[in-house]
C-alpha cells in the first residue's frame, strides 16, 4: 500500500530537533533563537517570517521544546483556531488562563493575580470601545473628538440632550481613567507570568516568558492586526517575549486593506515589532535543500516498491525544479504527489517519459493556464519555453536538453527538423505507443496520465 500524506512519528511535534542530520531539521535556527531569548534582558516582539507552506508551524511547535529545555516559560497560541473570538485581548488572555489552569498553577499568587487582572480588563473593554481606550491610554489625553464619540453612549438611553450628553461624557471620562488603572495592573501582572506558566519544580522558573503566536497569516485581517495592537498596548512587559509566526507580506496587505496606507503600510507595521527573523534559507547543496529532501521522501512513500531509471529521472527532475523555482515545502509536496500518482498510471508497456511527467506536474501546479492549453491541444512551443525563461538551474542540470525535449514534442510538423542530432533519443514513440503525432503526446499525458491517476495498489 502507498501513502500520500507524509507520516511523522507520533511524538514528532512533542520533542525538540535532535540533530542536523534529521530530515527537514532546523536545529541550528532553533538553537540560535533559544540562545537569543535566553539572553535578552528585556521583552521583545519579533516576526518569524516565511512564505505559506514553508514549514513555519512545524518549526514553531518544536521550538517550544528547545526553549523549555533552557528554563524559559513558553506558551504556543494558534491564532487561526481562535479568530472567531471578537476580541483579540479576550482570545489571548483566555488562552493564558487556560494554560495556567492546565499546568496546575491557578492557586499560586502569580496565577491568581493574572486571572484577576485579565477579568478586570475584559470587563472594561466590554463597556467602552477598546480602540478608543487604548488610544486614550497611549496618548495620555482624550481629545474633544473622542469625548464627542464617547458621548454617543447617551443614545442608548434616549435622545441625547445637552445635559445628558455632558453626563455621558463625564461618565465615559471616568471610565477611561479606571480602565487605564486596570490596564496598568494587567501589565504588572505579567511580571509573574513565567511563574504562572512554569513548572514549580524547575529552579529556573520565574525568569522570562516566550509567547509564540502562530498562523497569523491565516486569520481574518482585522483579528491579525488586533493581535498586534493588543500586544503593543496591553502586553508590553520587560519579561515577556512574543514571536509572531507569519508571512509578513500578508500583514502588510492587511494594513493596506484596513487603513489604505499604500506604500506606507510597511512603515505603519514596523512600529509593532522589534526585529524580523527570516525562516527560509536557500541552500545550494542538494543534500541540504529541504524541499528536495521532501520530494524524495514523498516519492519514496507513494512509489514504494517501484525502482529503475524512470523513477530516478523523475526524482532528479523534480528536485531540480523545486530548487530552480524556489518552491515552498507545501508546493514541493503537491508537485511530488501529482507526479508520483501520474507515474503510477502507466505500466511498463506504456510510454512513461519521466522528464515530461515532471514538466507536466510543474505546469499543472505552477502554470495552470499553460497546462489547460496543453490539455486542449492549443499550446505552443513558445508557451512551454516561456515558463523557464530567466530560471537558474543547477550547474549539473542540462537545461538545454530539457528545452530540446519540450520543443521536440510541441513543435508543429515542418517547424523543426526532428532528425536533428540534438533530438537524438526522442523519436520513435508515436508508432510504438499509438500516438497520432508528436504534438499529441503532451495532450495525451495531461488528460490520461496526469488527470487520470493510476490505482495505488497497481
Amino acid at each position: 500500500m502507498a501513502k500520500i500524506k507524509a507520516s511523522l512519528s507520533k511524538d514528532y511535534l512533542d520533542e525538540p530537533y535532535h540533530s542536523v542530520e534529521e530530515p527537514l531539521s532546523r536545529i541550528t535556527l532553533a538553537q540560535q533563537m533559544t540562545a537569543l531569548y535566553k539572553n535578552l534582558d528585556h521583552g521583545t516582539v519579533s516576526v518569524l517570517n516565511g512564505r505559506w507552506g514553508s514549514g513555519k508551524s512545524t518549526f514553531a511547535r518544536k521550538l517550544v521544546h528547545h526553549l523549555e529545555g533552557e528554563g524559559l516559560a513558553v506558551t504556543y497560541f494558534d491564532a487561526f483556531a481562535q479568530d472567531f473570538v471578537e476580541s483579540p485581548f479576550l482570545a489571548l488572555s483566555a488562552h493564558l488562563v487556560r494554560e495556567i489552569d492546565k499546568r496546575g498553577n491557578a492557586a499560586i499568587p502569580s496565577g491568581q493575580e493574572f486571572k484577576q487582572a485579565s477579568k478586570s480588563v475584559s470587563k472594561k473593554l466590554l463597556g467602552v470601545s477598546a480602540k478608543m481606550l487604548i488610544k486614550a491610554v497611549t496618548l495620555g489625553v482624550i481629545s474633544s473628538s473622542e469625548i464627542e464619540e464617547l458621548s454617543s453612549v447617551a443614545g442608548d438611553i434616549g435622545e441625547a440632550s445637552g445635559v445628558l450628553a455632558e453626563q455621558a461624557s463625564d461618565y465615559a471620562f471616568d471610565q477611561v481613567l479606571e480602565t487605564e488603572s486596570a490596564f496598568e495592573d494587567f501589565r504588572n501582572s505579567l511580571d509573574g507570568l513565567a511563574d504562572a506558566l512554569g513548572d514549580q519544580q524547575n529552579e529556573n522558573t520565574g525568569q522570562k516568558t516566550v509567547f509564540i503566536i502562530d498562523e497569523l497569516d491565516r486569520c481574518r485581517p482585522d483579528f491579525a492586526l488586533g493581535i498586534l495592537e493588543v500586544i503593543k498596548h496591553l502586553f508590553d512587559n520587560e519579561k515577556v517575549h512574543f514571536i509572531l509566526v507569519t508571512n509578513i507580506d500578508y500583514l502588510i496587505a492587511s494594513v493596506e486593506s484596513k487603513y489604505g496606507l499604500g506604500d506606507k503600510s510597511q512603515e505603519y507595521l514596523d512600529k509593532f515589532y522589534d526585529f524580523v527573523i527570516f525562516f527560509e534559507q536557500k541552500s545550494d547543496g542538494n543534500h541540504l535543500h529541504a524541499a528536495s529532501i521532501l520530494v524524495e521522501r514523498k516519492l519514496d512513500a507513494i512509489l514504494d516498491g517501484h525502482n529503475g531509471r524512470d523513477l530516478y529521472d523523475l526524482k532528479e527532475s523534480l528536485k531540480v525544479f523545486v530548487r530552480a523555482f524556489d518552491l515552498s515545502l507545501r508546493e514541493a509536496s503537491s508537485l511530488a504527489t501529482n507526479a508520483a500518482l501520474s507515474f503510477l498510471a502507466y505500466n511498463e508497456r506504456n510510454f512513461r517519459q519521466s522528464t515530461l511527467i515532471a514538466c507536466l506536474a510543474l505546469f499543472r501546479s505552477r502554470f495552470p493556464s499553460i497546462y489547460q492549453d496543453i490539455k486542449k491541444g492549443t499550446y505552443t512551443t513558445a508557451q512551454l519555453l516561456s515558463a523557464f525563461e530567466g530560471t537558474h538551474f543547477d550547474d549539473h542540470f542540462h537545461d538545454e536538453r530539457l528545452r530540446d525535449l519540450l520543443e521536440f514534442y510541441s513543435a508543429e510538423d515542418g517547424a523543426i527538423n526532428r532528425n536533428d542530432e540534438k533530438y537524438h533519443g526522442f523519436s520513435g514513440v508515436t508508432a510504438r505507443y499509438n500516438f497520432r503525432d508528436y504534438r499529441s503526446v503532451l495532450t495525451s499525458l495531461a488528460n490520461h496520465v496526469m488527470d487520470n491517476f493510476g490505482t495505488l495498489d497497481s
